[in-house]
């Protein structure tokens, strides 16, 4: 059976659940899901999500050009800066194409747990504005990007309202809330990325510049290192002035690990959200203005490691001084002692001459060997015994490595050590809250949980709260 549509004229910014939800307003059907939708060719309920997979057939039915689409009713430009030309075009493609199944992993965003949150959001001045001017009220593209909690027009706070997909939903009248100076700086940061003109930023350029405002900031070792228990506080401070988003906390998450914003730097080619770079912009420059103005200014000399000082001919004749009297197997210490080279740089000459060297620990009678190889034994960390003996971490890894059924005992030692640990942390948050569920176990203890179903899934399955009865999993109980 077919049904009659009108499509209502879509409004630039607006998103297409809400040119969707407009139509079915105007059809008059009492069901979306069963009439509105069928009328508009739109063979999935989950009109309502970030990537429609119904873009080409609503194009096709509307007679609207399906490239304007996408480039107006969706946020696929904020994640155009972090992409590289060729994956924004499979991007746009991808949508086109109604292939958007599996979009959120191949972009990244379950990777960085950074899904999209189950809500619609609406700025209140502007639903009175929107109905003023245009008889109805809209949901706005700019306001559901993720990140995003205040209106960047208003500097009102956004009010969410859930998503259910038998509902075609619409922006209502909601309380006045004003938003804090540090909210309205990041939502206006995104924004004005979303719509400025079209750019891609090579990574290499993106980090370079980063890596230079650090370095202004006083947060990069001479060396190029970043200073993450400079940074990390900083971040975490900037944090905690911002609103309880299901987002943020993710990101404090990543910081409290240290895993976030390290990776940025030292895993550049991975596949990252873009919250992730624009609220690492917002605490380094402020504003997407001062960041633009950093990338499209001349590239300033990269921070590099300080070269060792070319060898003077007096240190040439060292080095075959220090090559004769290895060749005449002679000793490291009288060596050092008859050049005024250390040990260290004379081991260094041996291996660039290929001479072999004795390598057993210095310093290392058998009593003290004895007593560190039961220390090794019990899985005590390298670093511990080297500093109770006086010694370096070297040494005592030489002695490790004398004895390999060592090795494989330190690794199961490590292991069942873990294991014990994330045990441990299950069964005190179940004991703590007896009447919890299996996904707030998993919210909470989310790290013992993953590493426990990795790698003890019989016992972690056997200690979890019961399921939630499938019978009732639908009826929010």
């Amino acid at each position: 059976m077919s049904y009659p549509v009108y499509y209502p004229t879509p409004i630039k910014g607006e998103t297409v659940f809400s040119w969707v939800a407009r139509a079915h307003s105007y059809s008059g059907y009492p069901s979306f899901r069963n009439q509105s939708l069928k009328a508009l060719q739109i063979k999935t309920e989950l009109a309502s999500t970030e990537f429609p997979s119904y873009i080409a057939k609503l194009a096709q039915s509307s007679c609207v050009d399906e490239q304007w689409i996408v480039q107006f009713m969706t946020g696929i430009n904020y994640y155009r800066p972090f992409q590289t030309q060729a994956q924004y075009q499979q991007l746009q493609t991808d949508l086109l194409s109604g292939n958007t199944a599996y979009m959120h992993s191949r972009y990244g965003m379950v990777a960085n747990r950074l899904l999209t949150e189950p809500v619609l959001k609406s700025c209140p001045a502007c639903v009175t504005y929107d109905e003023a001017q245009h008889g109805f009220a809209y949901w706005h593209v700019i306001h559901q990007l993720a990140g995003v909690t205040c209106c960047p027009l208003h500097g009102l706070m956004l009010h969410s309202e859930k998503r259910i997909r038998s509902f075609a939903a619409q922006p209502e009248p909601s309380e006045v809330v004003e938003a804090s100076a540090n909210e309205f700086n990041l939502s206006t940061c995104i924004a004005m990325t979303f719509i400025d003109e079209p750019i891609f930023f090579a990574k290499s350029d993106l980090v370079r510049v980063l890596k230079n405002r650090l370095f202004e900031m006083g947060m990069v070792t001479a060396c190029g290192n970043i200073r993450k228990r400079l940074l990390e506080p900083l971040m975490i401070e900037e944090l905690g002035k911002l609103s309880d988003c299901a987002h943020f906390k993710r990101l404090a998450c990543g910081l409290r690990r240290g895993s976030y914003p390290a990776n940025l730097f030292y895993k550049p080619h991975n596949q990252y959200h873009p919250l992730k770079y624009y609220f690492f912009i917002h605490c380094l420059f402020g504003s997407w203005e001062r960041f633009k103005a950093a990338m499209e200014a001349q590239p300033v000399k990269e921070i590099k490691t300080p070269k060792e000082q070319a060898q003077c001919p007096s240190s040439l004749i060292d080095n075959s001084l220090i090559i004769k009297h290895l060749k005449d197997s002679g000793s490291m210490r009288k060596i050092a002692a008859q050049t005024g080279k250390s040990i260290a740089y004379i081991k260094k000459v041996a291996a660039n001459n290929q001479i072999t060297v004795d390598k057993r620990p210095s310093k290392i009678f058998s009593v003290d060997e004895r007593d560190i190889w039961r220390k090794l034994m019990v899985g005590i960390p390298t670093e511990v015994i080297a500093k109770e003996h006086g010694i370096s971490q070297g040494a005592v890894e030489l002695i490790l490595g004398k004895f390999s059924e060592l090795v494989t005992l330190r690794k199961a030692i490590r292991f069942n050590n873990k294991r014990q640990q994330c045990r441990q942390e299950i069964d005190s948050f179940c004991q703590c809250h007896p009447q919890c569920r299996q996904k707030e176990v998993r919210a909470n203890c989310g790290a013992s949980y993953m590493w426990l179903y990795k790698h003890d899934k019989c016992w972690l399955e056997q200690h979890l709260p019961s399921p939630i009865p499938r019978a009732l999993r639908y009826l929010g109980k």
